[in-house]
């Protein structure tokens, strides 16, 4: 296999300015802290970071949720954003404001775009395929309208444009075969790609809303059709996922992800309709129907249906006793093309190309998950801290697992001092099929089972700055590389 090697001059230019900015980060950290206990509360009521779960709830962008935070006490809604932007910039929830009054305007108009930067810095320290430090980075350009806002037309319509800038190198190369190290980096494509791309654009339509008959939750239905970004759904049915922003960095810490990316792509053409449950911010079940070609840089609709379409259902159960959460929640999906145990996946370019002369089938995955929160701050909802346990099975071939699980323990505000950190400890192992394994030693290469561990802390700054500290501990698929030690941070900016 093909590895690139370390690009010495290229890392003594990168790395100095990553840590210069890495460094910098923590200085205004340190700054606004002193700031904010020399100063008294500010007059304007705080406006929390949403969590994935709000997002889900919403059915909104990655970023932040579908409705505003209820206004103070004698403002009206526009008055309370006005106030919102023109917040220090410490206390924005964004970098740059309200546009000089802009965001407000099309606010009112049901408008509403996003800009979040994010940027990597991952280095292997030992182990791995190769050692060596890579820098990245992305922008997530975000657009959702209220089409019944805009036009005053066609109540419940709501339509979402995710577009996504990716630039120079993640660690994946070095760190080994299938680690998937960064989940931000995977789109539009994994390494070596540069470039901007729509990966997503859909129309979502409620339907109803109401009291569900015997369960007696508020509830909500709603379709959903277009070109749908992978990570942005994976965030919607796994709220964990956090969009790979705001939570684990590692694409096997948040879901047993090699058990579906035999037909699951980084953008796919489909359609799908959803329960939300409306009382606990969730998605109570869904039905998705997708193409079986990716798309994120290309807009071709030929081949996406012509051999097959990939399915997902699911159906969760959701409870809350003492104002804890839970639920359990069953998953099938699979697809009717049929492929190849080697046939290659944009997921990972040092996997084989296709070898036709292998035997041909349909894969499928079965997935149960269980979610419980734990320990709830009884004067600040919003600081909790929960288990998640997901476990997966799969077919014997053509899908690259036959098993997995995953086990998370993650707090959001874990310091009462802090009560917009986030942290997580991590670990998942994956047994891959024999037919695969059987196929690499064709090519005279040898695979292993994979497993790892991740432990982060998310550091949020302000509302607009957040740093996260990562650590990663990694067995790759291929015998020969050593257990990778993986260090690393993430500076996400909203801007």
């Amino acid at each position: 296999m093909k590895i690139r090697a370390f690009e010495s001059e290229r890392h003594r230019r990168v790395l100095p300015a990553t840590c210069t900015l890495l460094g910098l980060a923590l200085w205004i950290a340190s700054a606004h802290s002193a700031i904010a206990h020399d100063t008294g509360p500010s007059e304007v009521p705080a406006v929390e970071r949403d969590s994935p779960m709000k997002v889900a709830q919403a059915g909104g962008s990655p970023g932040g949720s579908a409705e505003s935070p209820p206004p103070a006490d004698n403002w009206s809604p526009r008055e309370f954003l006005t106030m919102q932007y023109a917040r220090t910039v410490w206390e924005r929830d964004r970098l740059t404001g309200d546009w000089g009054g802009l965001l407000t305007d099309l606010h009112d108009h049901g408008i509403r775009p996003q800009v979040i930067f994010s940027q990597y810095l991952q280095g292997v320290a030992t182990g791995g395929h190769d050692t060596g430090a890579e820098y990245g980075g992305k922008v997530d350009w975000i657009l959702d309208v209220d089409v019944s806002k805009f036009v005053g037309l066609w109540p419940a319509l709501l339509l979402n444009l995710h577009a996504e800038t990716r630039y120079a190198n993640s660690i994946q190369p070095e760190a080994g075969l299938a680690t998937l190290p960064n989940a931000g980096m995977l789109l539009p494509l994994p390494d070596p790609y540069n470039g901007t791309d729509v990966t997503g654009l859909t129309l979502t339509q409620g339907l109803w809303e109401g009291k569900l008959p015997i369960l007696g939750n508020e509830a909500a239905a709603a379709v959903s059709l277009g070109k749908l970004n992978l990570v942005d759904l994976l965030t919607q049915v796994f709220p964990n996922f956090a969009y790979g922003r705001d939570g684990f960095l590692n694409t096997n810490a948040a879901i047993n992800a090699w058990n579906y990316l035999r037909y699951v792509f980084p953008s796919m053409y489909g359609a799908g309709a959803f329960l939300l449950d409306q009382d606990a911010g969730l998605a109570q079940a869904g039905f998705l129907v997708f193409g079986q070609d990716n798309v994120s840089t290309s807009w071709d609709f030929g081949d996406s249906f012509s051999d097959g379409v990939g399915m997902l259902g699911f159906a969760r159960a959701i409870w809350s006793v003492s104002d804890l959460q839970g639920y359990a929640m069953l998953l099938a999906s699979g697809s009717t093309k049929k492929y190849a145990s080697l046939d290659p996946t944009p997921f990972e370019p040092g996997l084989p190309i296709d070898l036709p002369r292998l035997e041909r089938d349909r894969p499928w995955n079965i997935t149960p998950a269980l979610y419980q929160e734990f320990w709830m701050d009884s004067s600040n909802k919003d600081r909790k801290a929960y288990v998640y346990l997901m476990g997966s099975v799969a077919d014997d071939a053509p899908s690259f697992g036959s098993w997995s699980f995953l086990g998370t323990v993650e707090a959001v505000g874990p310091l009462a001092s802090r009560p917009t950190d986030r942290a997580g400890f991590a670990g998942w192992v994956t047994d891959y099929n024999e037919s695969f394994e059987d196929g690499l030693r064709l090519l005279g290469r040898h695979a292993r089972d994979m497993y790892g561990f991740e432990l982060y802390y998310n550091f949020a700054i302000n509302r607009w700055l957040h740093l996260t500290a990562d650590l990663q501990l990694l067995q790759n698929l291929s015998k020969g590389d050593g257990f990778a030690v993986v260090p690393g941070a993430r500076l996400v900016m909203d801007f």
